[in-house]
């Protein structure tokens, strides 16, 4: 694929983020998927999983994991910036319970 082919499918991209994915600490169910979800990080303890894409950059995962009673994000390299454009999209598609 040209990279004009593939700029313009980012620039298709719609900008979302939703939750795909929660784990807790399931280390000792019988059932695969509750031990991991695929995402390395997520395989030490718990982990949140949110699904995106944004409009000229494309799509992805962001895990946001608790390892050794620390929690991180697995930002797939992304920026500081842009992983809060992620979480902001995220909250903005959530009702609020007030």
């Amino acid at each position: 694929m040209s990279e004009s082919k593939i700029q313009k499918f980012f620039d298709s991209c719609s900008d979302n983020a939703y939750i795909s994915y929660v784990r807790e600490n399931n280390k000792d169910s019988d059932d695969p998927q509750e031990k991991e979800c695929g995402i390395t990080e997520c395989d030490n303890d718990t982990c949140v999983v949110i699904n995106w894409s944004l409009k000229g950059c494309g799509f992805g995962e962001l895990a946001i994991y608790k390892e050794n009673n620390q929690w991180k994000i697995d930002s797939e390299c992304m920026s500081k910036k842009t992983v809060k454009k992620i979480l902001g999209l995220l909250v903005d598609s959530l009702p609020l319970d007030d």
